[in-house]
C-alpha cells in the first residue's frame, strides 16, 4: 500500500466532508434563499457547488484505490495535479480579492493533498 497516497486519500475525504457538511449551511442555503440574484445564476451556482462535491468524492476515491494498486500510479497523479490546480488557484484567489486565508483556507487543504500526492508519485515505482 501507498501509504502517502492512502493519507492525500483520507485527506480528500476530510475536505469532502467538510464542503458537504459545512458548505450545506453556509453555501448551498443561502444561495438558494438568495432573492437579490437571477434564477439562472442561483441555480447554476448550486449545480457547481454539487460538481465541486462530486470532484472532491471522486479525488478521494481514487487515490485510495490508488494506494492499494500497483497501477494506480496514473490515477493519482490526475487526482494531485487537480489537487495542486485547484490548490493554486484557492491560494491565489483570497489576495486578489482582498480576503484572508481564514475566510478563505481551501486552497492550503488542497495545496496539502496535492504534496502528499507527489510524495506517493516519487515513491512508487514505474510500471514496465
Amino acid at each position: 500500500m501507498n501509504k502517502w497516497y492512502m493519507t492525500s486519500g483520507v485527506w480528500l475525504a476530510v475536505i469532502f466532508a467538510a464542503h458537504f457538511i459545512g458548505g450545506t449551511s453556509e453555501i448551498a442555503v443561502p444561495v438558494l434563499a438568495a432573492n437579490d440574484i437571477g434564477e439562472t445564476v442561483k441555480y447554476l451556482n448550486y449545480y457547481c457547488w454539487h460538481l465541486v462535491s462530486i470532484t472532491l468524492l471522486l479525488m478521494s476515491a481514487g487515490m485510495v484505490r490508488a494506494a492499494f494498486s500497483i497501477f494506480g500510479r496514473d490515477v493519482a497523479i490526475l487526482v494531485t495535479a487537480l489537487a495542486a490546480a485547484f490548490g493554486l488557484w484557492g491560494i491565489a484567489l483570497p489576495i486578489m480579492v482582498d480576503q484572508t486565508y481564514i475566510e478563505m483556507p481551501q486552497g492550503w487543504f488542497f495545496a496539502t493533498a496535492a504534496v502528499l500526492g507527489c510524495v506517493g508519485i516519487l515513491r512508487q515505482p514505474k510500471k514496465a
